[in-house]
């Protein structure tokens, strides 16, 4: 242990028994004592209350050289709480008082998250820390201090996804994505000093989730019929199946001006494009001579 910073837990006999050390305090600028008197009352014997002891002792250790500073633990602070469900937040309002635990930390990377992804991203997010915060705080982790959530506890997390909620390979990964840039925030903070996301054991893939492909003659059915019933949208699927443009906002927010006719060119916009970075896509002669001479399109 870092003598400049805290001294080792101890146990201290007596009539009542308790764990003690000394750690730096940030305002006062020194060593300050601390006791800790948790669960000896409940025990009886001595033995008892020994091996309960070196429990506490090793837990209190292992807290102080993640950076855990018990001053800095009781400071109160007031922070709008992204992690609550919306009927929740409706009832008893975002607004909650609380020291710097998980909770804390996950609004505020929500806050910051929040202006650089899209709607849906950011919604993806929010529920895969949502699902690590209640975790935490059902299993008597939810008002550690943050430099206490170590790998053990993820690891333990990522068993409970597996194993209890039963999700699939792609799914677990998606959640150790996200959680794994939470906490690189953390540490770009300077709020801890290790990444716990690491050594995750994911299970083996446990259905195939990958959409069917049409057979190649029912394929042809379909794209005539659409083509015969509906034109707006067989060009859509021209533009997907040409140019690889997605359906949802990319495609949506497509306009003439994005589409350079002489060129050969699509410029998606950023603000539109997946990655936020203009792209440029090319198009086909077949495509480019369908919006010329059969959909007409302008191009002047």
């Amino acid at each position: 242990m870092n003598e400049k910073f805290a001294t080792v837990p101890k146990i201290v006999k007596g009539n009542t028994w308790y764990i003690y050390f000394q750690c730096w305090h940030p305002l006062k600028q020194k060593l300050m004592p601390k006791k800790i008197y948790r669960g000896f009352q409940s025990l009886k014997t001595n033995k008892e209350k020994l091996a309960h002891g070196k429990k506490l002792c090793a837990e209190y250790e292992e807290k102080l050289r993640a950076g855990w500073n018990p001053w800095e633990k009781q400071e109160t602070i007031i922070y709008t709480d992204e992690i609550a469900y919306h009927n929740q937040s409706k009832i008893q309002g975002k607004r909650k008082r609380s020291v710097k635990n998980l909770r804390f930390y996950q609004s505020s990377y929500l806050e910051w998250k929040k202006p650089e992804v899209k709607k849906k991203t950011f919604q993806s997010y929010t529920s895969k820390l949502r699902k690590l915060c209640l975790w935490t705080e059902k299993n008597g982790f939810g008002n550690y201090d943050i430099s206490c959530i170590n790998n053990t506890i993820m690891q333990k997390f990522f068993t409970y996804l597996d194993k209890d909620l039963n999700l699939d390979r792609l799914t677990i990964e998606k959640y150790e994505q996200n959680i794994r840039d939470f906490f690189r925030w953390l540490k770009k903070e300077k709020k801890i000093l290790e990444n716990p996301i690491y050594d995750i054991q994911k299970p083996k893939k446990k259905k195939d989730c990958a959409a069917r492909p049409i057979p190649r003659n029912d394929l042809s059915l379909l794209l005539t019929h659409i083509q015969d019933h509906d034109k707006q949208l067989f060009l859509a699927c021209l533009f997907q199946y040409y140019c690889f443009i997605r359906p949802g906002e990319e495609l949506l927010s497509l306009k003439i001006k994005d589409i350079n006719f002489y060129s050969g060119i699509i410029r998606m916009n950023q603000l539109d494009a997946k990655n936020k970075e203009t792209e440029i896509v090319n198009m086909p002669d077949q495509l480019l001579d369908l919006c010329v001479n059969v959909y007409q399109l302008p191009h002047f």
